[in-house]
């Protein structure tokens, strides 16, 4: 098993907070840190001298989660992957998870799982798929045409097993699509998205997910959704049409005649 994280360097606590413990529960075979906004040799001296000298680390700058997951996928293509949120505990349980025979596997955190809200918005995208020794496990629908969902949505992933992989061909299709994206916008998309995008386009249209783990919300990011609702608008807009540049496929017209209709009724906002 490989075990990774990807965080900004300005939450590089998170890995002795919780990243360790979670080598030290799940043991694997070799432990992976994604590090962002490194982009200066005396950076990586100074990293180099506080991290652990048995976890590996890959400096990146690449500014947003999006394409330090394409880096991870495109590197890590075999075999057992985990990919854990860096603020963000595996329960015991979690090898249960290991266990179960599905292509990708999602992981919501206990937190969420026990806030009635948030518990029922993920609840009433999934259907319950079977039990394992007492831990449900549902099934997520990676693609909505419903009236307030997200089009393309992974589900819970605080951690994120893969044991299919996208091609080299998707990966670098995605990247192109990516750059469509303002810089400054490219944020206001969640990596669920991308994830959704990546499973749907290897023909993974219900992701499996359970609860495994514990999250420490780090609380770092504020933000107005209601202000943000033209701009995050845009941004999918953005991407919907690098994806039908690159894959020209049904689904990613819809995907962008739903964000630029919302873009649209939205404008307002932006003034």
């Amino acid at each position: 098993m490989i075990l990774a994280t990807q965080l900004p360097l300005y939450r590089i606590h998170e890995i002795d907070l919780y990243f360790l413990k979670n080598v030290e529960i799940l043991k694997p075979k070799e432990s992976v840190i994604f590090i962002d906004n490194v982009y200066h040799e005396r950076q990586k001296e100074i990293l180099r001298r506080i991290l652990p000298a048995d976890v590996s680390v890959r400096y990146g700058n690449w500014r947003n989660r999006h394409e330090a997951w394409l880096d991870i996928l495109s590197e890590f293509n075999s075999g057992d992957l985990v990919v854990i949120d860096s603020d963000n505990v595996v329960s015991p349980h979690f090898k249960k998870v290991m266990g179960l025979s599905e292509p990708v596997i999602g992981v919501m955190d206990e937190g969420a799982w026990n806030d009635e809200r948030s518990r029922k918005e993920f609840l009433r995208r999934s259907t319950k798929a079977y039990e394992v020794d007492g831990v449900p496990v549902y099934k997520f629908s990676t693609v909505s045409k419903k009236k307030g969902d997200a089009f393309f949505f992974f589900g819970p992933k605080q951690a994120v097993v893969f044991r299919k992989f996208p091609d080299a061909e998707i990966l670098e299709k995605l990247r192109r699509a990516l750059k469509n994206v303002n810089p400054w916008l490219i944020n206001l998309i969640t990596d669920e998205t991308t994830l959704a995008v990546i499973c749907y386009l290897m023909g993974i249209k219900e992701i499996a997910w359970t609860i495994a783990s514990h999250h420490y919300h780090h609380g770092s990011i504020k933000r107005d959704i209601k202000k943000d609702r033209f701009l995050i608008a845009t941004a999918h807009a953005q991407l919907a049409k690098g994806l039908v540049g690159e894959f020209g496929l049904k689904e990613f017209k819809m995907y962008y005649m739903r964000y630029r209709l919302t873009q649209i009724r939205n404008i307002r906002l932006a003034f």
